[in-house]
């Protein structure tokens, strides 16, 4: 059953989900009930229903367990929180609460905030920092210190070894192969 809550109000709306509940949980409809609870609740602010919200207090803590009582209370939480929001909106402003606005009120915000103007004068552009390390830009000059570093160490020569085919396994036959059909296709 489809129930508008445009064409029934809001109290209307939470009898029928009480009703429904209780119907569900007669039936043995557990979860069903407590989904009922939860659609109702947007109907029920605490501060002014709060038989519909000991039913469910109630339900919960006889067919419940902590985690879903806790659910409730989150969710009563929740609601009070939209219904507190949605009257302060609907509440006319009292002439006390009226405050008088300027014309321009950029131009209030201006006149309260002060700047701070930097002083440029007598600094240089570029920080000085006593701890900097000092690097060379000239590329040049660091290939020649490694040219001279590897004479010190000794002149090695590469020398280049077969590897065993025993290393690769089968994949060294399997990459023979390979380039022979590379070379035959080609």
């Amino acid at each position: 059953a489809v129930v508008s809550t445009q064409s029934t109000g809001d109290a209307d709306a939470r009898v029928f989900t009480q009703r429904f509940a209780e119907l569900e949980t007669k039936l043995g409809e557990i979860d069903r009930a407590r989904s009922i609870y939860i659609h109702g609740s947007q109907f029920a602010d605490p501060r002014h229903c709060s038989e519909y919200w000991k039913l469910w207090q109630g339900f919960e803590v006889s067919h419940g367990n902590e985690d879903t009582f806790r659910e409730m209370l989150r969710i009563k939480r929740s609601v009070r929180d939209k219904y507190s929001t949605q009257s302060s909106f609907n509440v006319p402003p009292t002439t006390e609460s009226v405050v008088a606005t300027p014309a321009d009120p950029m131009a209030a915000i201006q006149k309260d905030v002060q700047f701070v103007r930097g002083n440029n004068s007598g600094q240089s552009s570029v920080a000085q920092n006593p701890d900097e390390i000092n690097l060379d830009d000239d590329e040049d000059d660091d290939e020649e210190e490694d040219d001279e570093g590897e004479g010190e160490e000794g002149d090695e020569k590469i020398v280049k070894q077969c590897i065993p085919d025993e290393v690769f396994g089968g994949l060294a036959e399997q990459a023979n192969k390979d380039n022979d059909e590379d070379i035959i296709g080609a």
